[in-house]
């Protein structure tokens, strides 16, 4: 049996601040040899820890797929639920929560091959420091860099 080697890793991280909390993530996306190929963060403000996660890892599944990769690996930063992926998930409550969740599971299920894995943040330093910076406020994307 041959190991799992991904085409691409694709990296979450969520960051929260504050009561009531303000979110923030990044995806981190790179290619079999590590070279970054999709990077972004996003400054979500107050709402639902679950819309946050979600709107991180549909950009994260659409990037991989515009990109026509085949075999993916999610790694999910601490705090990202990994429930999104299981069958026996009760899906939320509100409307958009599901059609978001529902979603994210079609694109998950398109590629070839496919695992998702929870990590710390120390395995993933791209995508922990953009969001911690975008959760700070960014005013331009000169102030990724």
């Amino acid at each position: 049996m041959q190991a799992f080697k991904p085409d691409c890793t694709i990296y979450v991280a969520l960051h929260a601040r504050g009561k009531p909390a303000k979110f923030s993530f990044a995806v981190w996306m790179v290619d079999a040899k590590s070279r970054p190929l999709f990077s972004a963060a996003k400054f979500v403000g107050m709402g639902q820890r679950v819309h946050a996660e979600l709107t991180a890892l549909q950009l994260g599944l659409e990037q991989a797929r515009r990109l026509r990769q085949e075999k993916i690996e999610l790694r999910l930063g601490p705090g990202i639920s990994a429930d999104y992926f299981r069958e026996n998930r009760n899906p939320p409550r509100e409307a958009d929560l599901k059609i978001l969740l529902l979603q994210v599971q079609t694109v998950f299920n398109e590629f070839r091959l496919r695992r998702y894995m929870q990590v710390p943040l120390e395995q993933m330093p791209e995508a922990n420091a953009l969001a911690e910076k975008a959760n700070k406020g960014l005013r331009s994307p000169g102030d990724l860099l």
